[in-house]
Formats: structure tokens, sequence, C-alpha cells
């Protein structure tokens, strides 16, 4: 086995860096629901390891998760169980030294780098507005 090359269901590891293989496996959308792709909406350099560790607890994981630096400003996230990765989404939005983590799944057949990060969803309460009452008539 070359130690520079290694494949672990459909992630590669090489010297040129890390590749998902979306076409690699029959059973790539089950590997895929354990990942997320994202990024940090952030004016700075994040320091990996103080993101890594503080995403981490964070999230408190049943099971564990890595993070793993990808390409540009995106960020890998293998949660060693899917229900952890739905969880994560689930309970989003999430912040970084208040700067907001934009994730999403990858769909398989799609590059993690092409993944759009660019919409997170928020709950809005708004006070003072007006009770409109739209119930039927029986007339």
């Amino acid at each position: 086995m070359d130690p520079t090359h290694l494949n672990l269901g459909g992630l590669t590891l090489s010297e040129e860096g890390l590749t998902l293989n979306l076409e690699s496996e029959p059973e790539t959308a089950a590997v895929l629901e354990h990942y997320l792709i994202g990024r940090v909406l952030a004016d700075r350099e994040i320091q990996f390891a103080y993101f890594s560790e503080r995403m981490s607890r964070a999230w408190k994981p049943g099971k564990r998760v890595t993070i793993t630096k990808y390409v540009n400003d995106r960020y890998l996230f293998q949660f060693h169980h899917k229900v952890d990765a739905n969880r994560i989404l689930d309970e989003g939005p999430w912040l970084y030294d208040n700067f907001h983590i934009v994730m999403d799944r990858i769909s398989p057949g799609v590059v993690p780098n092409s993944v759009p990060l660019t919409h997170v969803d928020f709950w809005v309460q708004v006070h003072g507005l007006c009770h409109l009452d739209f119930r039927v008539s029986s007339h």
C-alpha cells in the first residue's frame, strides 16, 4: 500500500489533498449521510485547531466528529453517526466566535467544493404586529 495515498470508503487523502470520490462506491449515499460541508462567514483567518475543538465540544456528538480543512474556507465534517449530522443541521444555525457557520449536506454526484454555501435559515419573532383573524364564517 502506498502511504501517500489512502482511500477510506470514497474519501481519499493523498499528497494532492482531500477528495471525495462520489462515484467510487455503490453505497455513496449512505456514506454521505455522515458528512456535512461548511464554511465560517468570517472576515479573518480561522484558527483551525481551536475551531475544531470548540465545535466538537459545542455539538457534543453521541459519537465523535472529525473536522478536516477542505479547500479555501471550507471544512468537511465527518460525523461517526448520521443521527449526529442530522441533529447538527436541525439545531442550527451555529456560530463560531460570533461568525455564522453555513453548512449543508453533500449530495451524491456533487463535488463538495461546488455545494453552494450561501444561505442560512433563521426563525424570526416579531413583536407588536396586529392580530389577524382568518376564521371562515359559516354564513
